[in-house]
């Protein structure tokens, strides 16, 4: 049978699902899984299994004759080692650094679109905006990795469409010039940054060290700041935009993406610069 770019198959029950029947859990989706919003309750349980399992690990080892017990490193996803190293809160910092944008010319907007999220997968699409909002670069990008199908189901890019795209490698100049001296602003910089990296790694390339701000953590700070009664958390692109009363452009695209983020952060220093 074929699938259409409107269904997936669940990792979980292996069923072909219509793509609105998708689990929108954040932190599931972060942790790399595609799911029916069916399984949802099984998934949670194996990982809930699946700790229990690694808390077990010293005691298992000591009895059977100090065996080297497993890297609980390697056993957690990323996202929960990302969940346990994300930077502390600094409420009054963010406010701050957002009003500091205001009267700054030296940052840009990014967002990007990838093979994959694994430690394999590249870039395939990148959008980056001034200060301004003014798109300085907008490509599509071929990368040597296929574009995996939990991937094509987030974006709907497939690899024929980057075909005559430009290498990574081809885009690298321009890419250098654009973000030297500019601090980079992400919704979620930490994995837009590692693709980037990861990009230019399969080329043998390095890329440059450069400051950068996650607006993700931005926002969910100042979200705290203003409703101090509610826990802590991070929200989607989409979500965010919505609560802040701005048409939801977040499409899974980088363009419309960028664009959404750009919006985003305007409207945080507008606010900020009230308080």
């Amino acid at each position: 049978m074929t699938r259409t770019m409107d269904t997936f198959v669940c990792d979980i029950c292996h069923s072909e699902i219509p793509l609105m029947q998708r689990c929108r859990d954040e932190s599931v989706f972060a942790s790399g899984w595609i799911i029916c919003n069916s399984c949802l309750s099984l998934l949670k349980a194996r990982q809930a299994q699946k700790t229990r399992e690694i808390e077990l690990q010293p005691i298992q080892a000591y009895k059977e004759h100090r065996k080297p017990q497993m890297n609980r490193e390697k056993l957690l996803s990323t996202s929960y080692q990302t969940y346990n190293q994300k930077p502390s809160i600094d409420y009054n910092g963010t406010v701050e650094w957002l009003k500091s944008l205001e009267h700054c010319e030296d940052w840009l907007v990014l967002d990007l679109e990838s093979t994959g999220f694994d430690r394999n997968a590249e870039v395939i699409e990148l959008v980056i905006a001034d200060h301004s909002g003014a798109i300085i670069l907008n490509t599509m990008v071929r990368a040597q990795t296929t574009i995996s199908a939990m991937a094509r189901v987030v974006h709907g890019i497939w690899d024929r469409d980057i075909k005559s795209a430009p290498t990574f490698m081809e885009i690298w100049p321009a890419l250098l010039e654009v973000l030297e001296g500019r601090t980079v602003i992400s919704y979620n910089v930490a994995f837009d940054l590692r693709i980037l990296r990861q990009s230019a790694a399969a080329y043998g390339l390095v890329l440059p060290a450069v400051q950068s701000h996650c607006l993700m953590y931005a926002y969910a700070y100042y979200c705290r700041l203003k409703r101090p009664t509610e826990r802590y958390r991070t929200y989607s692109l989409g979500v965010a935009c919505e609560q802040m009363g701005i048409q939801n452009w977040a499409v899974h695209r980088a363009q419309a993406d960028t664009l959404a983020a750009y919006l985003l952060l305007h409207a945080l220093i507008t606010q900020c610069q009230k308080s």
